[in-house]
């Protein structure tokens, strides 16, 4: 009933396709994002299941191994035509038998892309496992609409579009429409990766695994669908018809709803699998079931931690939104440092001497190496209603909230709204770089950073150019979020907060002053 009744539209659609290409998929830094998804979600559930964790790394290589003889893609870049024909489409070929079956995965030599070859024995086991185990899978996963994003997930429905009558206006939709498919490529061959990797990990697993029997007894189904609920549980099931029913609701009833729930099924997946562990702990359940349960539970916990730090974990985002609450008001008790950096600054105070260190705990360790991980692999706003917009208690803040009600299709408006202020005040080039793609954007903040330097909206100089690594840049110019840059920006947010505690509290005394004195 409610897909019969939906209110989406053309005009919904092109938003939001719009949406994707502005803020995701012109960015490298969200696919190499995307590619993490396996070892973030998929790798703990599945140690967690066979009590194995070091067998996973294995199996998931074989999996990407056998991928990559499956998957093409001719376009090969985007916007890049490489002296021939291109359809800019993804494909998978699963009829055919990967190079994997005949050749060793270990590449050895340099430029040797083909590997040793496997004896005649070997590769007859490896083709007997492609036959009755892996093709069957895949074939499975095909019909569960599960072996990547799919066509209907396509958001360059703009092609399609009836004609208005005005020329430039059709030959602009059109141009973006193309723009968005091509760009839209990538994270469905990403996904593709991922989404055979995982099923084939999940399957071997559980065909070879010592606890298997436990396992399948907890599941009670067979190592292929099992395999197929492990990718829909951590890589999702993205079509329309099998969307949660609080998404099809907001989707089919509510004009624009479509944008609302934009990108938010992913947060769901994310945060359903934190629930899936913590719902095995309850009583009732087999001794198994609650093991596998603590194991998934903690691993999903120290994954997280692992690849974005303390600031990545759940409900982080919460605990700085309650903070920040109790902050607000007349309590001259108040402390002006409890901002949302609060975690950050007190695992400072605990490692004064090694602040590198306390940063790599809130980050994550890779920030040793100058990449912060926390902004890009964070799971803190897998629970948020609104995790595109910053919460803030002032008139600025309830503007951002309510564009943030449409998710990011909102906050890129808001941006975009900021670059028009910009271009208004004569920066231009800084209006320009809002009004950007994000991986446009990305480049042309990492040039103005090495030029002019970090400065405040204002024009005030934080850093001088010289003091950002050119590494940095470049990172940065990527779509990488670089160390450096985001402590630059971070410091300069926790200043604002602490100056406008105290600019705050400055106008409430002049305001008791004045109604004391009259």
């Amino acid at each position: 009933n409610l897909m019969l009744n939906t209110k989406d539209t053309s005009i919904t659609n092109s938003v939001a396709s719009f949406t994707t290409a502005m803020v995701l998929t012109s960015s490298l830094g969200y696919h190499l994002q995307n590619a993490t998804q396996p070892w973030a979600v998929s790798y703990p559930l599945l140690a967690a299941d066979f009590n194995d964790w070091r067998g996973v790394t294995p199996a998931l290589t074989r999996g990407y191994r056998i991928a990559q003889d499956l998957i093409s893609y001719d376009g090969k870049v985007p916007f890049i035509q490489w002296n021939k024909p291109a359809t800019w489409q993804t494909e998978i070929n699963i009829e055919q038998i990967p190079r994997w079956v005949t050749h060793d995965t270990k590449f050895k030599g340099t430029g040797n892309l083909t590997g040793r070859k496997l004896s005649k024995e070997e590769s007859a086991k490896r083709l007997k496992m492609w036959t009755e185990v892996i093709k069957p899978l895949l074939l499975a996963m095909q019909e569960a609409k599960l072996l990547d994003l799919g066509i209907e997930q396509d958001l360059s429905s703009s092609v399609t579009l009836k004609k208005t009558g005005f020329g430039t206006l059709d030959a602009v939709r059109t141009a973006a429409g193309k723009v968005s498919h091509r760009l839209y490529q990538l994270p469905r061959m990403v996904e593709a990766y991922n989404r055979i990797a995982t099923g084939i990990a999940a399957a071997e697993m559980a065909q070879n695994h010592r606890n298997r029997a436990k396992v399948m007894k907890v599941y009670e189904t067979t190592p292929i669908a099992y395999a197929v609920r492990i990718v829909r549980r951590t890589q999702g099931d993205f079509t329309a018809n099998d969307a949660p029913a609080a998404v099809k609701w907001v989707t089919n009833t509510i004009p624009a709803g479509k944008l609302m729930v934009q990108f938010k099924k992913f947060g769901m997946m994310m945060g359903w699998a934190h629930v899936e562990a913590w719902k095995q702990l309850r009583k009732g359940l087999t001794k198994e079931e609650r093991a596998m349960g603590r194991r998934a539970a903690a691993y999903l916990i120290a994954h997280t931690v692992v690849l974005s730090g303390v600031r990545g974990l759940p409900f982080i985002s919460y605990f700085t939104m309650l903070t920040f609450l109790l902050g607000t008001g007349d309590d001259d008790d108040y402390d002006p440092n409890m901002t949302e950096g609060l975690i950050e600054r007190k695992l400072m105070e605990l490692f004064p001497d090694t602040p590198e260190f306390a940063k790599a705990i809130a980050r994550g360790p890779f920030n040793l190496l100058g990449v912060d991980t926390h902004t890009k692999l964070s799971q803190a706003h897998i629970f948020s209603l609104m995790p595109f917009t910053d919460f803030e208690m002032s008139s600025e803040g309830f503007k951002d909230t309510g564009f943030g009600i449409f998710g990011a299709s909102g906050a890129n408006i808001l941006n975009m709204g900021r670059g028009f202020e910009f271009i208004a005040e004569g920066n231009y080039y800084r209006g320009i770089e809002s009004l950007m793609p994000k991986g446009v954007r990305s480049g042309m903040e990492s040039w103005r950073l090495g030029t002019e330097g970090y400065t405040s909206s204002s024009g005030d100089v934080g850093a001088p150019p010289d003091t950002i690594r050119k590494f940095q840049l470049l990172l940065n110019g990527l779509g990488i979020p670089a160390s450096d840059i985001v402590d630059l920006k971070w410091t300069n947010s926790e200043q604002f907060q602490i100056r406008d505690f105290f600019e705050t509290k400055q106008r409430r005394l002049k305001n008791a002053y004045k109604r004391a004195h009259k």
